[in-house]
């Protein structure tokens, strides 16, 4: 690949990574956790095009450093978010458990009877 073909990737490779951040930062607040681990997937995908890719003239270019300081904030939000939502679901298995050992368990009733 030449170098301006190199460069072109590269600004594409970093709008897409900056696109599928924020479009993470979505679907945490939707709580769609499925579609948030496959965002990541094609983040880190993304992460590693960049990383192998020689050509950096374009995150040091003024447009490329406001594209990288929307990327640094989103992923703050980011981190943010997924430590609040496995704090909530570490807690919520916790709870499950300690109800489980203490043999409180729904098997007996059923919740679909009218009542």
């Amino acid at each position: 690949m030449c170098k301006p073909e190199q460069e072109e990737q590269a600004k594409e490779d970093w709008q897409q990574f900056a696109t599928i951040s924020k479009e993470m930062d979505k679907f945490l607040d939707k709580n769609d956790t499925d579609v948030f681990l496959d965002l990541l997937r094609q983040r880190t995908f993304f992460e590693e095009k960049i990383k192998t890719n020689p050509e950096q003239s374009f995150i040091k270019s003024p447009q490329g450093q406001i594209l990288l300081k929307e990327i640094i904030r989103v992923n703050k939000v980011l981190l943010q978010k997924t430590h609040i939502w496995l704090n909530k679901t570490k807690t919520n298995r916790d709870v499950s458990q300690a109800y489980e050992s203490l043999g409180y368990t729904n098997q007996s009733f059923r919740w679909d009877q009218k009542f």
